[in-house]
C-alpha cells in the first residue's frame, strides 16, 4: 500500500476499488507453522483492486487472524484490529488523495 501512496503523492492518478461485491473481505483458512507446533487459523484478508496507468492490479492484505479452535471467542476480538488496520490504510489514502470507497468488516 505504501507504493500506491507514493505514486499518488508523485502526481499519478490512483483509484482503489474496495467493494464487497467485487473484493469482499474474506475469511481465509490457513495452517500456520509456529516453533514446534502447527495451528489452524482464519485470516481476515482484504482485496483492493488498484487502477493505475490504465491497468488493474489486485493487492491482498491479511489484516488480522484468529485460531480456528477458538473461533467463537476470538472472531470479535480479531475484527477490531482488522478494522483499525483498514482505517490506517484509509488515512494514508486520504493523505495521498487516492480515490476509494471506505468499507469496514462488520
Amino acid at each position: 500500500m505504501v507504493d500506491l501512496v507514493l505514486l499518488s503523492e508523485k502526481g499519478s492518478s490512483v483509484t482503489v476499488d474496495n467493494t464487497f461485491k467485487i473484493n469482499e473481505v474474506k475469511l481465509v483458512p490457513a495452517l500456520e507453522n509456529f516453533a514446534k507446533h502447527r495451528e489452524k487459523r482464519v485470516s481476515f484478508a482484504a482485496n483492493f483492486s488498484v487502477r493505475h496507468l490504465g491497468k488493474t492490479h489486485v493487492c491482498q492484505r491479511c489484516l488480522s487472524c484468529y485460531a480456528v479452535e477458538n473461533e467463537r471467542e476470538e472472531t470479535a476480538t480479531a475484527r477490531d484490529p482488522e478494522n483499525r488496520r483498514r482505517g490506517a490504510i484509509y488515512t494514508d489514502f486520504d493523505g495521498a488523495g487516492i480515490q476509494y470507497i471506505k468499507i469496514f468488516f462488520d
